[in-house]
């Protein structure tokens, strides 16, 4: 079940914190009513790699580390 998409909004939005795993992880912690996101599973396109900086790697580890899939 997909409960969260994420898209980078950095240049689009005028956010410099719009990255995409970032906007992922606002949208299913809101959508689950949830910080952790232990369980979850996410999914990066490989385009999308240069995205997890330093920025994203915290956020991931405030949600507790959920699974990530490269395809």
């Amino acid at each position: 079940k997909i409960i969260a998409l994420g898209e980078n909004t950095v240049k689009t939005k005028a956010d410099p914190t719009g990255h995409s795993i970032i906007n992922l992880i606002r949208d299913a912690a809101q959508n689950l009513k949830a910080q952790d996101l232990s369980q979850a599973k996410i999914y990066i396109l490989q385009q999308e790699i240069n995205i997890l900086c330093e920025f994203c790697l915290a956020g991931l580890k405030l949600v507790n580390n959920p699974k990530i899939y490269y395809v």
